[in-house]
C-alpha cells in the first residue's frame, strides 16, 4: 500500500508522519522537512524528481508571463508617493510564483506516478487541497492540522537577529533619536551583507566619515519612541483603494486568461499571495517607505551604498534616496551570470569587478555608465589571507584523500533560468556528466562542495558511483579547497572567478542551452564541457597537458584584468575613494 505525504514545512512533516508512518513517500520543497524526513528514514522526494526539463522550462515562461502582466495591469495603479509599489515585488513575487507552480505540477505528477492508496496533507495547504481535489474521491485523503509557521519576509522581522543585537539596538535608539545638527559630516549609510569584504571597516576607520548602518534603521524602526505615533504608511483611504484596484484587476478577462495553465485554473492557488500583497504588504512597505524618507531626512547621508537593488526593502532605499537626491551605489554581489539579482538597475552606480561587466551590462539593456569597475574588496581579502588558506598536503590529510592521486574539485550553485531560480534538470545532467568523466579517469579524486541551498541527497548518485574517490564537503572553508586543488569544476559562478584569482584552472560545465553573459569559456579563461566525454578531455588536459596548461594560464591573466581589475588588492581603498568623491558632491 503506498501512502503519500505532502508537507511544506518541518511542523507539517511532524504532524503528517505521525498520521502516515515512516513508510510514506515524502512530496516536499522545504529544506527543514526534507532534513527532518532523511532523518526519519523516509523516501524524500522533491519536485526535480517528477518534472522534465521541458515542464520546468514551461512552468519558468507560465511564471514571467503572469508576473509581467500583473505588473502592466498594476504598476499604476498602485503608486505611493511616487513609488510603484509593484515595481518592489518585480523579483521576490516571480520566484514566489515559479515555486507554487512547481509544488502544482509536481504534486499532480507524483498522484500519477505513485498512485498511492491514501494522500495525508494539511489542511491549510491550499496548493495540496486544490490539487488533490482534482482527482475526486479516487484516492483516499487524510488531513491534518499543524502549527502555522510565519515565514521571513521583507516586511517581517527577524526577531532572533535581534535578540542577537538588543544592546547594540539599544544604544542605537538612544543615540538617533535625536536629529542631528552637525550637517558638515560626510555620512555614509550602508546596507551590506558579506559581500563587501573589508569596505565597512575602511569606511568606519577613516575620520572623516560618519559611516550609518542601515540595519540599524530595522532596529531603531522596531524599537524607537521616535517612530511611534508618527502616522507612517498610507491612509485608510488609500489602502481601500489597493484593494479597489486587485477587485477590479482579478476580473479583468487578460488577468483571468493568464490564469490558465494546461486545464488548470491558477486563480484559486494564486489568489492568497496576491490578496497579501494588495491587502497587506503593499501597506506595510507604506510605512517603511514614510519611515525611510524621515530617516534620511533626519540623518542626512550625502550616499547611500547597497550590496543589492533587486529586494523589495533595498529596491524601496534607492529609489526614496533618489526623491530625496542622495545618490545610491550598489557593490556588486557576484558574478553577472544571467541577470537576475543585477538588472534592471535603480541606483545611480554599480561598483563592477572589472572593465568587461560594462559590456555584460549593455548587453542587457542597461547604461553602462551606471557601471564603475573599482575591483572587488572581497577579492582583496581573499588576496590577502591566500597564505592562511590550507595547502594540498593539508587539505588531503584533513579531509582524508589519498595523496597518490589528484584532487578536482567540483564547487555547485543553483541553476537560473532566466530570471527564476531553478534547481532541477541542469542539476541532474552536471552530476551524469561528472559520472561518465570520472570513470574515464580512474587515478583522480573528487571533491564536491554543495551550494548551501542544495537537496542533501544531490549528490548520492555521484558517491554511489564513484566511491571512496569522491566525497561532498558541504562545512570547508571554499577558500582552503580552491587553493588545495588542482582544478575547478562550476558552472557559471562568482566561484569560477575566485579560483582563477587563487591560481587554480576551471572548467565550466554547460549541459544545455542557458543564456549565460559571463564570458568564462568564450574568453578562453576556462575550458567549456557540454559532454561527459568533452568533461574528461578537459580535465585531461589541464591536469597532465603541460602546454595546455601554460596556454589556459595566459588567457586566466587577461581574463583577471578585464574582469577583475587587475586583481591589484587595492579595491578597496577605490571604492572608499570612489564613495566619498561622491559625498563630496552630494
Amino acid at each position: 500500500m503506498t501512502k503519500l505525504l505532502l508537507v511544506n514545512s518541518k511542523e507539517e512533516f511532524f504532524e503528517g508522519k505521525s498520521l502516515a508512518g515512516k513508510d510514506a513517500i515524502v512530496l516536499t520543497t522545504d529544506y527543514e522537512a526534507m532534513k527532518e524526513a532523511q532523518k526519519a528514514g523516509c523516501t524524500t522526494k522533491i519536485p526535480r524528481d517528477y518534472l522534465t526539463f521541458k515542464e520546468c522550462e514551461a512552468i519558468d515562461e507560465k511564471a514571467q508571463f503572469i508576473d509581467r502582466q500583473w505588473y502592466r495591469l498594476s504598476k499604476q495603479r498602485i503608486v505611493y508617493k511616487g513609488v510603484e509599489l509593484p515595481l518592489l515585488e518585480e523579483n521576490t513575487l516571480l520566484v514566489r510564483l515559479v515555486s507554487i507552480l512547481k509544488r502544482v505540477f509536481a504534486t499532480k505528477k507524483a498522484i500519477e506516478k505513485e498512485k498511492p492508496e491514501t494522500i495525508f496533507y494539511c489542511k491549510d495547504n491550499e496548493v495540496f487541497k486544490e490539487v488533490v481535489k482534482g482527482f475526486g474521491k479516487r484516492i483516499k485523503t487524510k488531513v491534518f492540522k499543524a502549527k502555522k509557521v510565519e515565514r521571513n519576509s521583507f516586511n517581517k522581522i527577524d526577531f532572533e537577529w535581534i535578540k542577537k543585537n538588543w544592546k547594540r539596538a539599544a544604544k542605537k535608539v538612544i543615540t538617533l533619536q535625536a536629529p542631528k545638527e552637525d550637517h558638515n559630516r560626510i555620512v555614509i549609510a550602508m546596507k551590506e551583507r558579506g559581500f563587501a569584504g573589508a569596505l565597512k571597516e575602511a569606511l568606519d576607520k577613516d575620520p572623516k566619515v560618519e559611516l550609518l548602518n542601515l540595519d540599524d534603521f530595522i532596529l531603531e524602526k522596531t524599537f524607537s519612541p521616535h517612530y511611534w505615533g508618527k502616522g507612517f504608511g498610507a491612509s485608510k483611504k488609500e489602502l481601500r483603494e489597493f484593494s479597489q484596484a486587485w477587485k477590479e484587476m482579478s476580473s479583468m478577462q487578460v488577468f483571468l486568461d493568464a490564469m490558465k495553465f494546461r486545464n488548470i485554473d491558477l486563480l484559486p492557488l494564486l489568489k492568497p499571495i496576491f490578496d497579501s500583497l494588495f491587502k497587506e504588504r503593499f501597506g506595510k512597505m507604506t510605512v517603511l517607505i514614510d519611515a525611510f524618507d524621515f530617516w534620511i531626512k533626519r540623518e542626512k547621508p550625502r550616499i547611500i551604498v547597497l550590496w543589492a537593488d533587486n529586494l523589495p526593502v533595498e529596491r524601496m532605499m534607492a529609489l526614496v534616496a533618489k526623491q530625496n537626491n542622495v545618490p545610491t551605489m550598489v557593490v556588486m554581489h557576484g558574478i553577472v551570470s544571467r541577470g537576475p539579482g543585477f538588472v534592471p538597475i535603480y541606483a545611480d552606480y554599480l561598483a563592477s569587478y572589472g572593465k568587461g561587466d560594462k559590456k555584460i551590462f549593455k548587453k542587457l539593456g542597461e547604461d553602462p555608465k551606471k557601471v564603475v569597475p573599482l575591483g572587488a574588496p572581497r577579492f582583496d581579502e581573499l588576496l590577502h589571507n591566500k597564505k592562511n588558506l590550507h595547502t594540498t598536503h593539508e587539505f588531503y590529510a584533513k579531509n582524508l584523500f589519498d595523496s597518490r592521486k589528484k584532487i578536482v574539485a567540483f564547487a555547485a550553485q543553483p541553476v537560473m533560468k532566466k530570471r527564476a531560480v531553478d534547481f532541477l534538470d541542469d542539476k541532474d545532467r552536471i552530476n551524469e556528466l561528472i559520472i561518465e568523466a570520472f570513470n574515464e579517469l580512474k587515478d583522480v579524486q573528487l571533491v564536491i562542495k554543495p551550494h548551501p541551498a542544495e537537496y542533501l541527497g544531490s549528490y548520492n548518485n555521484v558517491i554511489e558511483a564513484l566511491g571512496s574517490r569522491a566525497k561532498v564537503l558541504r562545512d570547508i572553508n571554499v577558500y582552503d579547497m580552491l587553493n588545495a586543488c588542482e582544478l575547478l569544476i562550476t558552472g557559471s559562478s562568482t566561484v569560477g572567478l575566485e579560483a582563477m584569482i587563487l591560481g587554480t584552472p576551471m572548467i565550466e560545465v554547460k549541459p544545455s542551452k542557458a543564456d549565460d553573459n559571463y564570458p568564462y569559456w568564450e574568453s578562453g579563461a576556462a575550458l567549456k564541457a557540454e559532454t561527459g566525454k568533452q568533461l574528461a578531455t578537459a580535465i585531461k588536459k589541464l591536469l597532465f597537458d603541460k602546454k595546455a596548461l601554460a596556454k589556459n594560464t595566459v588567457k586566466r591573466k587577461a581574463f583577471l584584468k578585464e574582469y577583475a581589475s587587475g586583481i591589484d588588492g587595492k579595491a578597496t581603498k577605490k571604492t572608499v575613494e570612489f564613495v566619498k568623491e561622491l559625498a563630496k558632491k552630494a
